[in-house]
Order: C-alpha cells, then structure tokens, then sequence
C-alpha cells in the first residue's frame, strides 16, 4: 500500500509537510534482487529535485573491533543472520551489546484494486501543527 499526500500545516503563513508512506515486506531470497535495484536506480533518475529519504535504524552506542563476517548478497547470504554478543568497553563485566543483523531485500508488493476502491479513504486526515 501507498500513501501519498499533502498536509496544510496550522499556524504557518505558508507551507505543507508531503508524506509518501510506503508498506515493505521483507523477502528471504534474492530473487526480486535485480529488479529492486533496477527500480531504486529508475527512481533516482527521474527526481529532478535532488531529493531523496531513505531510512536506517540502528541502536548502537559503540562498535569497536568488530569481527568480519559480511553477509553475502546471495541465496546463501540471504539465510545466514550474524547473532552475536559484543562486549563494551569502559564498562562492568556483565555489559554486552546482542546484535542480529540480516540481509534482505525490501519490495513494495502493487495491490489489485478494483477501481471504486480508493486509499485515500482509507487514510485519516490529521492536520500538522507547529510544536512549541
């Protein structure tokens, strides 16, 4: 699914806040791979504004010495996921970071829709407002 829409801002003399929300499902093989690729590199091309998002969460205080283990980018690659307890520097005995990384492949599955359907109505039109 996709939202794509435009929000008037309240207590602003001008100006909207543009939210394109997309739902990725997550694929355990690579065989989307290329084809995901191909259209980020379509995308890229055609944004004539020089603006793009992307997003990367990660929770980490410190990572120092890490030990090489990349995950390849293929079948293989795509089963394996590094788990592993890292210890922390300058700190007690018992303190450790757990991190588990996995590789996938990230693909916006299109819906059929029959044509009275509409998204927008399924999306609730909060106004934006400037904090304090």
């Amino acid at each position: 699914r996709v939202v794509d829409e435009w929000f008037t801002l309240d207590e602003a003399t001008s100006g909207k806040l543009h939210l394109k929300l997309e739902w990725l499902t997550p694929k355990s093989t690579t065989e989307d791979l290329e084809q995901v690729l191909t259209s980020v590199k379509a995308d890229k091309n055609q944004a004539n504004d020089g603006l793009s998002a992307a997003l990367l969460i990660l929770y980490l205080d410190s990572a120092r010495s890490l030990p090489n283990n990349p995950l390849e980018i293929n079948q293989e690659g795509m089963k394996k996921a590094a788990n592993q307890r890292f210890q922390l520097n300058n700190s007690g005995p018992n303190s450790n970071l757990k991190m588990k990384i996995a590789l996938r492949v990230l693909h916006v599955e299109k819906p059929v829709h029959s044509p009275d359907e509409t998204q927008a109505s399924q999306v609730k039109r909060p106004s934006i407002f400037k904090g304090k």
